[in-house]
Parts: structure tokens; C-alpha cells; sequence
């Protein structure tokens, strides 16, 4: 193992549907799979036939799908890893931060709009929208 590793974290964060997978997926692209991880619990709503459906009652159980997913992509050292969910509150991503910092990663939060103003792919109501919109707002640190 190399003493002088230095993998990234991107920690991308937005409302739901403003392209958090897509921009993963291109990143991944660009990067390869071999090096890219992409840790999202939106994957882990979509069935064998690849429809969406999402189920409020399995989001704990995702998350933790997904946080366990970017804990074993660390202890591979995999030198991109991409957190794609909607990560509003400090709540949502602290655990991400502070296991990329023990695994000597360098983390960048990123904030995923929605310039073009399409429809999110989720059909997630807009007052829900509204909350994590603001949820983020509050949760912004510049410096």
C-alpha cells in the first residue's frame, strides 16, 4: 500500500432529479470503473427490469446499502469515489467525510443544479423539492 495516497471524494449534493447520477455516470465514464466508484442509494430502488420505485420504508436500509458500498470502495482505495444521494444536512453526509478522512481521502462537495429546469426523473412533489433546496441552502459552507 502507497504512504503517499491521495484518492478523492465527491460528494455531490441537490435536489432530487437535478442529475447527481448522470454527472456520476459521466465522471465514472471519463475515469473508468476500475477507478471510479459511484455510491448512491438510489440504486438499490430500481428492480431487475430497471424501473425506478422508490419506497420510503426501504430508504434507512438503502442508505446503509450505499454507506457500506463507499466503506469497502475506501479500504480498496479506489482513487475516485462519487457519492451521489441528495445530501442536504450535515446529518446526510458527515459519516462520508469523516471516513474519507480516515482513509486519507480529500474531499469536494459539489452542488448539482438543475439549470435547465427539467422534470427531476423521481416525480418527486415539489414541496419536497422546496425542503431540499432549502435544507441545502442552510447547510452551505463556502470557506
Amino acid at each position: 500500500m502507497e504512504n503517499n495516497f491521495q484518492g478523492v471524494v465527491l460528494l455531490l449534493r441537490s435536489v432530487s432529479g437535478a442529475g447527481k447520477s448522470f454527472l456520476s455516470k459521466n465522471l465514472q465514464g471519463l475515469v473508468g470503473k476500475k477507478d471510479c466508484t459511484i455510491c448512491s442509494s438510489d440504486d438499490y430502488f430500481y428492480d431487475d427490469k430497471g424501473n425506478y420505485n422508490f419506497n420510503p420504508e426501504l430508504l434507512y436500509q438503502n442508505h446503509n446499502k450505499c454507506k457500506l458500498k463507499f466503506f469497502n470502495a475506501l479500504g480498496a482505495r479506489v482513487p475516485l469515489v462519487i457519492v451521489a444521494n441528495t445530501n442536504t444536512k450535515a446529518q446526510d453526509f458527515n459519516y462520508y467525510i469523516e471516513k474519507a478522512k480516515q482513509f486519507g481521502y480529500i474531499v469536494h462537495s459539489l452542488i448539482v443544479e438543475n439549470r435547465e429546469g427539467t422534470v427531476n426523473s423521481h416525480s418527486v412533489p415539489e414541496e419536497t423539492l422546496k425542503k431540499q433546496e432549502n435544507a441545502i441552502r442552510e447547510n452551505l459552507k463556502l470557506r
